[in-house]
């Protein structure tokens, strides 16, 4: 991502970022995410939904993420591991035969950065919203609160009760996107990391900050 697309998504949380990125090249990393749930509850995701045209979205194969020009050889080996795994599934809008946003569900796995050494298996009634992308020339026109309900929608009717999310907490417009869609904070996650020390501090949190 740019500099000036960093500064668009964060706003004045970019210097934090900047500050972050600049430590890391002396292998300290501090980074703070949020994680959300919402519990599961058709009434009021249909009501939410009232308003959007879904018919746009499709669900996206190994091929159509292969060919795109949007993401990283390493990311593209990911999503091909994703998928092939039958664990994840990807959702997204394609102008022509580019894909201007993408989006995933994990069913089975809690997808913490890969700096974080750590693993969590889902329980049998939740999934996890991930890994977001919105083309620049996308963004500002709702895609994400939109694509947020589709897939919440799609997890209340294969049947778990309980959607979570994994936000960074300077990513504001992200995070606003999952309190407006109704998810609630729960917990802070702090990871911590000078050369090889490693430290992660989880703090329970009842409601939105």
């Amino acid at each position: 991502m740019s500099i000036r697309d960093t500064y668009k998504q964060y706003g004045w949380k970019f210097f934090p970022r900047l500050i972050k990125s600049g430590l890391r090249r002396f292998g300290i990393q501090h980074e703070v995410f949020y994680l959300l749930e919402w519990n599961v509850n058709v009434e009021e995701l249909n009501r939410k939904m009232e308003g959007y045209d879904f018919s746009d979205i499709q669900e996206l194969t190994i091929d159509d993420l292969q060919t795109s020009d949007s993401f990283s050889e390493q990311k593209k080996n990911l999503f091909q591991a994703r998928l092939k795994s039958k664990e994840y599934s990807c959702y997204g809008i394609k102008h022509g035969d580019e894909i201007v946003y993408s989006t995933w569900i994990s069913w089975n796995m809690m997808g913490y950065p890969s700096y974080f050494n750590k693993t969590d298996k889902l329980q049998q009634n939740e999934a996890l919203l991930e890994d977001s992308f919105c083309h620049p020339t996308q963004r500002g026109k709702g895609l994400h609160s939109k694509m947020n309900l589709f897939r919440m929608q799609l997890i209340s009717e294969r049947g778990c009760s309980t959607v979570l999310a994994l936000v960074l907490k300077e990513n504001t417009p992200a995070l606003n996107v999952q309190l407006k869609s109704g998810f609630r904070i729960v917990k802070e996650i702090r990871f911590f990391k000078v050369g090889n020390l490693r430290k992660i501090k989880e703090i329970v949190v009842n409601g939105n900050l």
